[in-house]
């Protein structure tokens, strides 16, 4: 189930892209959430926890769940290189 929809051009500037690109990201994060409802459910209904700890359980288990993220050849936009003068 997608969240949020966007069509992709492949000729779509590049600030455009990144956004499509975190849109397809939340999706794919919100399906791995939802998919692991049935798991939240069933530890609330075993253990006896406060709510601060089901929840940092919930965390860590979608943290484990999630694929790692693709880095490779993303542009850094916010990353700028400061020269140093040579004397």
């Amino acid at each position: 189930m997608s969240y949020y929809t966007v069509a992709f051009t492949p000729s779509a500037p590049s600030q455009q892209q990144e956004l499509i690109r975190l849109i397809r990201q939340y999706n794919q994060d919100e399906n791995l959430w939802q998919s692991l409802e049935g798991r939240r459910r069933l530890r609330r209904k075993l253990f006896r926890l406060s709510r601060k700890q089901h929840h940092a359980l919930d965390i860590a288990e979608f943290a484990r769940a999630k694929p790692p993220e693709d880095c490779i050849a993303r542009r850094l936009s916010n990353f700028k290189v400061r020269s140093e003068k040579r004397q």
